[in-house]
């Protein structure tokens, strides 16, 4: 994210995009913290950088991390705006909305098969992955993008981007789309708010199909370069599903699983589509794995479908819920090759409470399935780094707790 600290981004486990990468909390190095005694303290061990880097601040004030970082390298754009059976074309034998078949109709299979092997093809060869999906809209924003490695005096010629003019402008649309969010429910429908809002956002995301055009900047400049939800508050729930391999080859993504989830919250959506419960954006990125003991990407040897559905603050609560019931119904029914259902989790920082997953309410989904060996290796590692740095546990959770890490992670 741009507009939190490296404290605060590392310790919810947030991540980028891109196969090849990880959290961030998998690259912090050294963790400085005021521990319950109210003395500074460091941590460097690798195994319990593992817990301290992901710990929701259980174990004191984060005061630094020292990250380990790749060198500079450029970010070469071509985001893009594409049909929506095009970008991401459905698996086969797809139940697809109406309003989604009629424009299928307009394409060959022959297209649809040249758009899933471009799918593919950008899915295994490009560094970034992200694509959007605004409401009402017929297009899907595709922002993926490989980096190169250049000169420093190449890299020094390189020019903000967005500019500090265009970063103005994405902060008053900001500011807007906030004001307009508390007046478009006295004017408008549901649906309308949804379709203006979407076809607004459409507009305003850069197109830039021809290879001459692309953006050449600098690869941290790359990153979240759309500051929409940074400058607007919203709501938001994502979910971390891991990639399963094809069947009989282990090795090699099963990508109609990456396609079926983005089709699943879209025909979730038209599914509830007079509530418009999803008023902002339905966004998917693909990440690599992680070695931090509670990170919902761990264990994801091919890879992680992040998928996450934005709204408006002023969605009436219970649309917005049973949208969120619904979806995560679809996704959690995932299965690999094996049969074995999908260990599907949800980012921590975004909302998860409230909703059940294969019949379990979402908290004990999280303690006894999801994390069921996680949470255990991470209240040992806790004690052990407590027993190195001469506190306690009991201190720790009695200065820095709350109750759901209570229920979470202590409680029988």
């Amino acid at each position: 994210m741009v507009e939190i600290t490296f404290g605060g981004s590392n310790a919810p486990i947030c991540h980028g995009s891109g196969l090849g990468s990880t959290t961030l909390s998998d690259l912090v190095e050294e963790f400085y913290y005021i521990d319950p005694n109210g003395e500074r303290k460091c941590i460097k061990d690798r195994d319990q950088l593992r817990a301290a880097s992901g710990c929701f601040g259980l174990l004191g004030i984060c005061t630094a991390v020292t990250l380990r970082l790749e060198a500079m390298t450029m970010a070469v754009m071509n985001p893009v705006r594409q049909p929506l059976p095009l970008a991401i074309p459905p698996p086969p034998e797809f139940d697809l909305p109406l309003d989604i078949r009629r424009q299928m109709e307009e394409y060959t299979p022959q297209e649809l098969k040249n758009a899933e092997e471009e799918f593919i093809r950008r899915c295994e060869t490009h560094d970034y992955l992200e694509w959007f999906w605004f409401p009402f809209t017929t297009e899907v924003w595709v922002n993926t993008w490989r980096k190169e490695t250049v000169t420093q005096s190449q890299l020094d010629a390189l020019e903000p981007y967005p500019s500090p003019s265009e970063a103005l402008i994405q902060w008053g649309e900001g500011w807007l789309a906030q004001k307009a969010g508390l007046l478009l429910p006295m004017l408008l429908k549901p649906k309308l708010q949804a379709s203006l809002i979407g076809h607004l956002a459409l507009m305003q995301m850069p197109d830039k199909p021809k290879t001459k055009d692309a953006v050449k900047t600098l690869f941290s400049e790359a990153l979240h370069f759309r500051r929409g939800v940074q400058n607007m508050r919203c709501r938001n729930s994502e979910w971390e599903i891991p990639i399963p391999a094809e069947q009989g080859h282990p090795k090699r993504r099963d990508h109609k699983v990456i396609q079926r989830a983005w089709w699943d919250g879209i025909k979730a959506f038209y599914e509830h589509i007079e509530k418009a419960p999803v008023r902002v954006a339905l966004e998917m990125r693909l990440t690599g794995d992680s070695d931090v003991i509670l990170a919902p990407q761990r264990h994801n040897k091919l890879g992680t479908i992040s998928i996450e559905a934005v709204t408006t603050m002023e969605t009436n609560s219970n649309d917005w819920e049973s949208f969120l019931q619904d979806v995560v119904n679809r996704w959690a029914q995932y299965k690999d090759s094996d049969g074995n259902l999908l260990n599907i989790r949800p980012h921590w920082a975004k909302q998860w409470q409230g909703l059940t997953i294969r019949g379990e309410p979402a908290e004990t989904y999280m303690k006894e399935t999801a994390y069921k060996e996680a949470i255990p290796e991470f209240v040992k590692t806790l004690g052990a780094i407590a027993a190195t740095q001469g506190t306690t546990v009991s201190a720790m959770r009695d200065m820095f707790g709350n109750n759901l890490l209570e229920r979470l992670f202590f409680e029988a």
